[in-house]
């Protein structure tokens, strides 16, 4: 999730730092996907629920030499 305070590159940054444990590796945006209508029209049994807002997804790709 992104914080209030940070970039979309930051935030994969940070994310991955989190889950790994490994900082300071190449990593490239490759593709985002926001088109607004693809998660409407999904059955939610809240429809205040947070599943109905808008979704954006950007992809990463990294790499790592072992």
């Amino acid at each position: 999730m992104i914080s209030d305070n940070e970039s979309v590159d930051d935030s994969a940054v940070r994310t991955l730092k989190e889950r790994t444990g490994i900082d300071h590796i190449y990593q490239q945006q490759f593709h985002t996907v926001a088109d607004p209508m693809r998660e409407k029209g999904k059955k939610v049994p809240d429809p205040k629920s947070w599943m109905n807002k808008r979704f954006i997804s950007v992809g990463y790709y990294v790499l790592v030499e072992f």
